[in-house]
């Protein structure tokens, strides 16, 4: 979950400038600090965001985050590209908010502050604290299909998933799904959908999706396969292999 909150991070380099203040890097990654703002504070942001902006691809381009401190508080400025912006809700810069605080700054209050690459702020989220991030695990694509995996459920496993669940269903928008190994040696598949449209649509087709996942990619092992929301908590859940569907609300 953490690599989805910062995809809104702008791969471009800053516009040359000389008071962006003084800077600690890595490959792709810098971290300038001023106003406050410590270069140990510097130091562990980098460690920090390092390895959650990496393109595993190892074609990561420049990354750059400012920091600067009014009083007590943080003002984390980050180059964002600005449509990505407008497409994320406020609830996901609060939550970045918490995390950077909680794990960067010892719960201190942290400002979003987003730029465009010269660091001029186009939006600005004053701190306020949020529920803790849920880690969904690492995630891997293939076209408009995204899979995350868990419970011992390898990413080699899960890009296969993903490259069979493309060529089924082939969507014109992302969907999203959630896999992992059960303790009873089974499979748990998780996607998130709309509960209004799960509704329309009826239980047959959903029974019959989790049976052809079963069957030709699980080879015939027994699936859990639940319809989520946004955050994969399940409200619906069918069994290959039984009649009848079982809601559930339980959260993961």
């Amino acid at each position: 979950m953490k690599k989805i909150l910062f995809a809104i991070v702008i791969a471009t380099s800053l516009l040359a400038c000389t008071n962006y203040g003084k800077k600690v890097s890595k490959d792709y990654l810098e971290v300038y600090y001023k106003d406050g703002a410590t270069e140990q504070e510097a130091q562990k942001t980098l460690d920090f965001l390092y390895p959650l902006w990496k393109d595993e691809s190892g074609k990561t381009e420049t990354k750059s985050v400012q920091l600067t401190k009014s009083g007590d508080t943080v003002n984390f400025r980050v180059v964002v590209d600005e449509k990505k912006l407008k497409e994320m809700g406020d609830a996901t810069f609060y939550a970045m908010g918490t995390l950077f605080s909680d794990s960067l700054f010892n719960g201190a209050p942290v400002n979003m502050v987003f730029s465009d690459n010269s660091f001029k702020p186009i939006r600005t989220l004053v701190f306020k604290k949020t529920d803790p991030i849920p880690d969904f695990g690492p995630k891997v694509t293939a076209g408009n299909i995204e899979v995350y995996s868990k419970d011992g459920f390898s990413r080699e496993q899960a890009q296969m998933l993903a490259d069979y669940l493309q060529e089924q269903i082939s969507p014109a928008q992302t969907i999203s799904f959630q896999v992992g190994n059960t303790d009873d040696g089974g499979y748990l598949v998780r996607m998130v959908s709309d509960e209004s449209k799960v509704a329309a649509m009826g239980d047959a087709s959903f029974n019959a999706m989790a049976e052809e996942i079963a069957t030709n990619f699980f080879k015939g092992g027994q699936l859990t396969f639940e319809l989520t929301d946004g955050k994969f908590v399940p409200f619906k859940k069918f069994l290959t292999g039984k009649a009848n569907t079982v809601d559930t609300t339980a959260v993961q």
